[in-house]
Parts: C-alpha cells; sequence; structure tokens
C-alpha cells in the first residue's frame, strides 16, 4: 500500500529525537524498518517466509530493479566512475534533486545529516554531506531514489571507483519522497518517505548524467544535425552535438538548462532535441491511449518501448534496432546508427555474452511491432509485475479549496474543457487530438515523406511544440492516414497541483500563465480564460 502523506514528523526528525533521549541504534534500526507498510527493501522471501505478491515484486522491480542495464550505464557510459572521478556527494546529490529515502538510510548518518541542514550548510559542519563515502553507503542502503548500485565483488556495499556497478531503475523519474523543500538552501531534492508515481519536477536529469565518465554514449537522445532532412538540427537551441564531439561538449550540452529543463529528459533516440516533462504515473489507466502521440494501446507494451528504447540505446545497434531505425526515419535512422556505432566502438565498452543489448530482453526477431519496437521484449512476468504495481498507484489526495470558486471553475471546465479532456476525476481513456486543435498557426515542412502505415515527418521551425512528434507520430497504428497533421495524446489532469512546468515541453511555468491569453493565439493549447474566470478554474482543476 502506498504511504499517504501525513501531517506526522518524518523520521529526518523522530530518530534525532529518539537518539538524542538516549535510545540505543539497534532501538531506533528497529523503530525505522517498522514505520512504514512499503519501507525499501529489495531483498527476496527468506526461508518460511510467505510468497512475495505480485504487487510487492512489482513494487522492488519498480525501485530497484535494473533490468541488466548496469551495462550500459556502468561499463559503456562510465556512470559509476564518474560520479567517483567527481567525488559525487550526498550535497551533491541534493543539489541536483535527487530524493533520499529517508526509511533506507542507517539511523546515526541520517541524524548528522539532519543535523548539518538544520544548521544551514554552515561551512566546516557539513562533513557528512559532503563526504562521498557516505553517498556510497546511501547507494548500497538503497537509499538514493532510482540510482540503483549492483554488488559486483561479493563483499559488502558499493564502490563507484571499483568492481561494482551503477544502474538506473523506473524510481529515478517517476518517484519522490514526501520530505520537506529544501530549495532555501539551494537544494532541489529532499529527504522523506517514498511516494511511488510522482515525478521529480526538480530534478536536473540532463546534468546528472553529464557527470558520466563517457557521456558521449547518450548520443542518440541528443539533438543532431542530419543531411537528409536539410541539415537543420531540430531542438530547443541552435547547438547541437556530432559523433565527433567531445566529452566536454557533451557535458556542457547536457548541462544545458535550456536543452533539458529541471524535470524533463529525452527519451527517444531520434536525434532531435525534444525533451518532455517527466510524467507522474499515478492513475495510469487515465494516460491511455500512452505515449505523447498515443502510439501504443497496451500498458505493457508501452512499459517495454519505454526501456528498451528509452533506458538502454544499445538496441539501436542490433539488427532489428537498426530496421526500427530505418523504417521510422529512412536515411536519418541510418546516419544515428551509424554514428552511435562509432561513438560505441571508441567506448572501448566490452560486448556482453550474446550480444547486445544490455537490457535482459528477449529478441522478438521483428522491429516495428507492439511486442517490441526495436525488436526486443522484457520478460512477461516482469511486465506483468510492473504493470500490476502501476495500476496500484492512486493520485494523492488534493487539498480542499473554496467550495463556492471550485463550484464555478467546474462549470467553466465542462463547458470549455470538457470535451477533450473529459471528466477531472474520470479514469477513463481521453484519447487524442490533431495538433492542428492545438496550434491555430501550424505551417510545418515536409522533412521526409514516409508512406503508409507511418505519416510524413513534418516540422514547424518556429517552434518547438510539434518535436516530439516529428518521428513518433502513432507509428504503430495501421490506420494511420499517410501525411496527417501530428496526434497528441490528451494527457491527465489528475495532480496538476503537483507539477511545475505546463504543457509536454513543460514550455509554461504555471497553469495562470496557461490560461492567460498574454501568450497570444498562435500560442500552443491557445485556451485562455479571463482573470476572474481563472482563477475558479485553476481552483477546480487543484483542490477538491
Amino acid at each position: 500500500m502506498q504511504r499517504p502523506l501525513t501531517s506526522e514528523p518524518h523520521l529526518l526528525q523522530t530518530l534525532t529525537q529518539h537518539l538524542r533521549q538516549g535510545l540505543t541504534l539497534g532501538a531506533v534500526a528497529a523503530l525505522a524498518g517498522c514505520s512504514s507498510d512499503d519501507g525499501g527493501s529489495s531483498g527476496g522471501p527468506g526461508p518460511g517466509d510467505p510468497p512475495v505478491s505480485s504487487l510487492e515484486q512489482g513494487r522492488d522491480l519498480f525501485r530497484d530493479g535494473t533490468l541488466g542495464m548496469e551495462g550500459f550505464w556502468s561499463g559503456v557510459a562510465g556512470f559509476d566512475t564518474g560520479l567517483a572521478q567527481a567525488g559525487f556527494s550526498t550535497l551533491d546529490a541534493l543539489a541536483l534533486g535527487l530524493h533520499l529515502d529517508e526509511n533506507a538510510m542507517d539511523p546515526a548518518t541520517l541524524v548528522d545529516i539532519s543535523d548539518e541542514i538544520a544548521g544551514g550548510l554552515a561551512a566546516g559542519n557539513i562533513e557528512t554531506l559532503t563526504d562521498p563515502l557516505v553517498f556510497e553507503e546511501l547507494l548500497g542502503s538503497g537509499a538514493v531514489v532510482g540510482l540503483v548500485g549492483v554488488e559486483l565483488d561479493g563483499t559488502d556495499g558499493i564502490a563507484l571507483n571499483g568492481p561494482d556497478s551503477l544502474g538506473i531503475s523506473c524510481a529515478l523519474c517517476h518517484s519522490v519522497v514526501d520530505g520537506p523543500s529544501l530549495s532555501g538552501l539551494g537544494l532541489a531534492g529532499t529527504i522523506g518517505l517514498r511516494v511511488d508515481g510522482q515525478s521529480p519536477t526538480s530534478l536536473r536529469v540532463g546534468a546528472l548524467f553529464a557527470l558520466a565518465e563517457r557521456s558521449s554514449a547518450l548520443y542518440p537522445y541528443m539533438t543532431q544535425s542530419h543531411g537528409t532532412i536539410g541539415g537543420a538540427p531540430i531542438g530547443r537551441t541552435g547547438t547541437f552535438l556530432e559523433a565527433s564531439s567531445t566529452e566536454a561538449q557533451f557535458d556542457a550540452f547536457l548541462n544545458d538548462a535550456t536543452n533539458f529543463p529541471a524535470g524533463q529528459w529525452d527519451m527517444t533516440p531520434d536525434g532531435i532535441g525534444n525533451p518532455t516533462v517527466l510524467p507522474s504515473v499515478f492513475d495510469i489507466g487515465a494516460a491511455y491511449l500512452y505515449g505523447t502521440a498515443g502510439e501504443i494501446d497496451d500498458l505493457a507494451d508501452a512499459i517495454n518501448a519505454h526501456v528498451t528504447l528509452g533506458l538502454d540505446p544499445t538496441t539501436l545497434l542490433t539488427s532489428t534496432g537498426s530496421q526500427f531505425m530505418n523504417a521510422v526515419a529512412l536515411g536519418v535512422g541510418t546516419e544515428i546508427v551509424n554514428e552511435y556505432t562509432d561513438i560505441f566502438n571508441d567506448t572501448g565498452a566490452i560486448v556482453p555474452v550474446g550480444g547486445l543489448p544490455f537490457v535482459t530482453a528477449a529478441l522478438t526477431g521483428t522491429a516495428i511491432d507492439g511486442q517490441g519496437p526495436v525488436g526486443f521484449r522484457l520478460g512477461a512476468q516482469e511486465l506483468d509485475v510492473l504493470g500490476v504495481y502501476l495500476e496500484s498507484l492512486g493520485a494523492p489526495l488534493r487539498p480542499l479549496g473554496d467550495a463556492q470558486a471550485r463550484a464555478r471553475g467546474g462549470a467553466i471546465f465542462a463547458s470549455d474543457c470538457a470535451s477533450c479532456h473529459g471528466q477531472l476525476d474520470s479514469l477513463a481513456p481521453n484519447g487524442i487530438v490533431s495538433l492542428l486543435d492545438l496550434l491555430s498557426s501550424y505551417t510545418p515542412s515536409t522533412l521526409l515523406a514516409r508512406g503508409f502505415p507511418f505519416s510524413d515527418m513534418l516540422n514547424d521551425i518556429s517552434l518547438t511544440y510539434d518535436d516530439r512528434l516529428v518521428v513518433f507520430d502513432r507509428l504503430y497504428t495501421p490506420a494511420q492516414i499517410p501525411g496527417q497533421a501530428r496526434d497528441i495524446a490528451v494527457p491527465s489532469l489528475r495532480g496538476l497541483e503537483l507539477r511545475e512546468a505546463f504543457l509536454h515541453d513543460g514550455s509554461v511555468s504555471s497553469l495562470d500563465a496557461l490560461f492567460d491569453s498574454a501568450r497570444g493565439v498562435t500560442a500552443p493549447h491557445a485556451f485562455f480564460a479571463d482573470p476572474a474566470d481563472r482563477a475558479d478554474l485553476i481552483e477546480f482543476l487543484v483542490t477538491r
């Protein structure tokens, strides 16, 4: 069961109080272990223990499962050695927006960190926060949400600059803790109890991955320039990377908050700079059809595509991965695969036994398939338990609001919004809408004619809103009409009060700005409200 957000004190406070009152560390550790019914343990059942349910298996896989991709993140990208070389500390982790699970932390370490934070990060009083070995300790205990240390040498603990390995899990982009904001100290992350399903809106994903020793390993997700579609880079800025770019250039690109704003990442290996807001995954049924373009209609297929396309780019270096890239972007796909092949070879990475990719997925033998777009599919058990766990995650309870203002806002929503978004609290699928309904002035150029069942690759260079859809535009729907304008899946509106950026590209900073006519009639999603109505509409959207 997901632990509800409450007003009770955090362990960050209660453990400190217990230690100062003289309880032994053993007693405090027992308190920590019993304080939540969904702790952080990923260990299997011991002798005589009851069988682990699908829900528990899914939770553990969601939080701690690397699915073999530590081979890519460490063996190819050198994420572990990059962190070690940087002397990466707990303070660095919090500064980048990582979240720490206090339930998985050693009580004494938690107290020391609590004291240093309470002291305002005073110089000379942050020894624990700045000690890289403490960060390795947190990795070893599973306390760093989404970063998973993989023990390889048979000894306790994780050594980033040693034989152990480092991977990422689903939780990196889809889980938070419910701790207090530390933004007053310049820290984007926090410490608290896990809340799975919510996205970390302040996490600097690009800057985090820039710390990898070989960040060039992420090349397919970077903005590139390709002659087969005119040579002009498609992205947030005019900057782009090439296969010959230096590691320093890759790092600078990833660190640029314009290319990769906080709370966003680019999951599509298409050479286009199209980061999107990290989506929450609670009430997952309300996200159907899945994907920005509504290109997938089955949750297991969506999970599989998300992992095999978005978390291990070496799938592109297989025969079926290459087939996929060439089918969806003839010419461009060949350029990306050839350039990425050179980059991969330059890393000196050891190809796993059995060949690429690193992710533990079975070869389906068929590309451009709902079962596995790049020809690989996770195990049925893994997809099943992940689906079970995701379907168990509900949206947090919205705060109470002004009943009269909410009623007025509800009437506005029913009149002006419900035709696309349906009922706010409904889990019914919302379907898709044409980009022409969201952009009154959309004048794209045809970059590549692809033919049935793919729509042509179109792009409007005057905006970035359609960039996510240039290549991935309902690719798996046979009824797609060639040349049809871009389609966008209508997002769920549940949890709007948790977001810090709006529209899928995060181009609007607040709901008030979203509904403000000052954005202009040619802006994406140009649906506006007068100031008084705007306040009522927002009250309806974010309260109960």
